[in-house]
């Protein structure tokens, strides 16, 4: 092996160190003189422009300032313009009273609001004539159907019942409306045993979707009034049959013929006839009146009381009932031997004696 070749080493050249370049004083100062210097902005220029950018900002604050302010006035004028009023109106109603038990009244509103769009609601009022809100506009109010009174009373709805009311635009915002002055919408009460199915059906509808606040309640005053209704049919076919009786009684104790009618008193009632008979003069008619198998007196018709033969001041005497409308004289006549009782009856008959 050739050990000389692999000891053998080659150097490397020598590089002589780089000695760091010492600067010449008065070269570099010579040098930076010789540079363009930076012209610097003038303060007096910074202090204007920050005037400006500030005068600017101030400037753009204070009208956004003015036109957030204008927004906020147009905001309020208009929700003021758009605000709800409550309106009170004017009620009459005999026995309605929703502080005791009455339902509220339904009302349907209709007109047109201030932007120009109709409105067609439907408001329940109370017995104070409040439970309406509108904003600004003009309207007409009717009532829709009868409520129940405290009673349980319902109400005829006139024909052309309500108020036309307008709401201004100088009215202050959320103010109340007092509209009383615009006429009255007055009910009448119903007699109960006129009241219809249809009636007493819109009164329930109404009364069950707002006019009471418990649809219960509702429910119990149709119920009263069906109660109320039924008993007073019940008392009107009493009434009716005791006034049939009543005629069939007058009817009983009443003689009628075509010269003159009379009553007899009650008493007699099942116990009296009329026998007519040939007069006692000639030409003349005679109605023999019989208490059972007495007759305790007779009219005679056609005749005068001059022409009778009897002597008016006897115990049976005569009396005048003066003359039928076609000029026949009436007379009554007594009989004898009367009791005080008699003569009483008699005197019943004649006070309703009348000639025809």
């Amino acid at each position: 092996m050739n050990t000389e070749g692999a000891a053998e080493q080659v150097a490397a050249p020598e590089v002589p160190a780089q000695i760091p370049a010492q600067d010449n004083p008065d070269t570099t100062e010579e040098q930076d003189q010789n540079k363009p210097r930076k012209q610097g902005i003038p303060r007096s220029a910074i202090v204007a422009v920050v005037i400006l950018v500030t005068a600017a900002l101030a400037g753009g604050g204070a009208f956004l300032w003015w036109r957030a302010e204008q927004d906020r006035i147009a905001q309020e004028a208009y929700d003021a313009a758009h605000s709800l009023h409550a309106v009170t109106i004017s009620v009459s109603a005999s026995g309605w009273d929703t502080t005791n038990g009455a339902s509220r009244l339904p009302v349907s509103v209709k007109g047109t609001d201030l932007d120009g769009n109709e409105v067609d609601d439907t408001a329940f009022v109370d017995s104070a004539g409040t439970g309406i809100s509108l904003m600004q506009g003009t309207y007409r109010i009717e009532p829709i159907s009868s409520p129940f009174g405290s009673n349980c009373e319902l109400y005829a709805i006139p024909e052309g019942a309500g108020i036309d009311i307008e709401i201004s635009d100088d009215v202050e915002a959320e103010a109340p409306v007092d509209a009383t002055e615009a006429g009255t919408i007055a009910l009448e009460p119903l007699e109960v045993s006129a009241i219809t199915d249809e009636q007493l059906q819109a009164a329930y509808d109404q009364a069950s979707g707002g006019g009471y606040d418990d649809p219960d309640a509702a429910t119990e005053a149709r119920d009263s009034v069906v109660a109320a209704r039924e008993e007073a049919a019940r008392a009107e076919e009493e009434r009716k049959a005791a006034e049939e009786a009543a005629r069939q009684a007058e009817a009983a104790r009443t003689f009628d013929c075509e010269y003159f009618s009379f009553k007899v008193p009650e008493s007699w009632v099942g116990n009296f006839t009329v026998q007519v008979m040939d007069g006692l003069t000639p030409g003349t008619i005679t109605y023999k009146v019989m208490r059972g198998i007495r007759s305790p007196f007779m009219i005679d018709v056609g005749g005068s009381i001059e022409d009778l033969p009897y002597d008016p001041t006897l115990e049976g005497g005569v009396t005048s009932l003066g003359t039928t409308s076609s000029g026949l004289g009436l007379s009554a006549i007594r009989s004898n031997d009367l009791t005080e009782e008699d003569m009483a009856d008699i005197a019943e008959c004649m006070s309703t004696f009348t000639a025809k």
